[in-house]
């Protein structure tokens, strides 16, 4: 095994993609090239970058990149440090109610880190439905028989009031539907 360094950005190395959302602040990210550190392994080689968000935290990204690659090619990460989970203080507030939620959640964040794109609309929708549901159980605002019978979208134009909530649920059910339909 040997260990090097070089810059993602030489003429020579593959490019490298960036994660696109910070798992700290949850935010689109230009995030910047910190340092790079591979390891020659059977196959190819093991690469690790570490960015810095516009939030000052650091992400670190594995990436696998073939001997037969050449310097056109496009490398996804195979792992993200961290992997996206909600963050402790975070999920601290969301599992008083929803405890469901923040698990799934943090699986779909795992599945997208890990390219898993395909889950991530549908998890998303079933997280969704989790958040809501259990929000309007944990204030009153209807009953547990009552709930199981009516559909999501249904709930989310009956009971939430804030537009932009709105907005993203209302896509985020949209999206998750499309996908699995």
């Amino acid at each position: 095994m040997t260990l090097f360094y070089q810059k993602p950005n030489d003429a020579s190395c593959p490019k490298y993609e960036k994660p696109d959302v910070c798992p700290h602040c949850h935010r689109v990210t230009a995030c910047s090239y910190i340092s790079m550190t591979a390891l020659s392994v059977d196959g190819g080689t093991l690469t690790f970058i570490k960015y810095q968000c516009q939030c000052e935290k650091f992400i670190t990204c594995t990436y696998f990149v073939p001997n037969n690659s050449s310097y056109k090619t496009t490398v996804r990460p195979i792992n993200t440090f961290p992997n996206g989970e909600i963050s402790i203080k975070e999920a601290e507030k969301l599992e008083i109610f929803s405890p469901q939620f923040v698990k799934i959640y943090s699986e779909v964040m795992k599945a997208k880190h890990q390219g898993l794109y395909l889950l991530v609309g549908p998890g998303l929708r079933k997280a969704i439905e989790y958040l809501v549901k259990d929000y309007l159980l944990y204030t009153n605002i209807l009953s547990e028989e009552k709930l199981k019978k009516i559909a999501l979208r249904k709930c989310i134009a009956d009971f939430i009031q804030n537009e932009d909530l709105l907005a993203v649920m209302g896509a985020t059910v949209e999206i998750g539907n499309d996908e699995v339909h």
